[in-house]
């Protein structure tokens, strides 16, 4: 490992990251006196597509954005009422040249610019968590799932909502067609 392109993570003394993302954990013993660490560590992709480590302090474990930690290291300290921005959008990308910190409001606008923003339109309407599906779209469904050629959450995805609603329609015989 070149430890010339590895910088320390603020609050963390047993990690280190690099320019690229990698998270380095460095050798020590664990509260049990077990030799740990002295490895690179594993990322997890959360749904979104961001990678996240999961670090030690003091016995509690912090998740972290691996974007974060290379902007922190490499970048300065983050500003007060700002965010982590990956300017191409990319969440795999996390060299340092791809980072900055931005307010949330720059970030959006970013977003919007290079067609990644997803608004309440394109999100569609009835992905808000208080929207209900119509008596005639009850109907529907409930007759679609009862045919057997759909799944809950494929019927979720086809009509902007909840697999959860669904089930909830699809288990309730009051739609049933009369």
């Amino acid at each position: 490992m070149d430890m010339n392109e590895v910088k320390p993570i603020t609050g963390f003394l047993n990690y280190a990251v690099t320019r690229d993302g990698r998270v380095w954990s460095k050798p020590r013993k664990d509260s049990l006196g077990r030799k740990c660490g002295n490895r690179w560590m594993t990322p997890i992709k959360n749904n979104d597509g961001y990678l996240r480590v999961g670090l030690y302090n003091e016995r509690r474990r912090h998740n972290l954005f691996i974007h974060n930690l290379v902007l922190q290291a490499f970048g300065g300290p983050r500003p007060p009422n700002t965010e982590c921005c990956l300017m191409d959008g990319n969440p795999a990308n996390y060299h340092l040249d791809n980072l900055r910190w931005k307010t949330h409001k720059e970030i959006v606008q970013l977003m919007v610019k290079r067609g990644s923003h997803r608004s309440q339109h394109q999100r569609g309407e009835k992905q808000h968590p208080n929207y209900k599906l119509s008596d005639r779209e009850r109907r529907l469904v409930f007759n679609i799932y009862r045919g057997g050629a759909h799944s809950l959450q494929n019927l979720a995805d086809q009509f902007g909502v909840s697999s959860t609603l669904i089930s909830v329609v699809v288990h309730d015989s009051r739609w049933a067609a009369k």
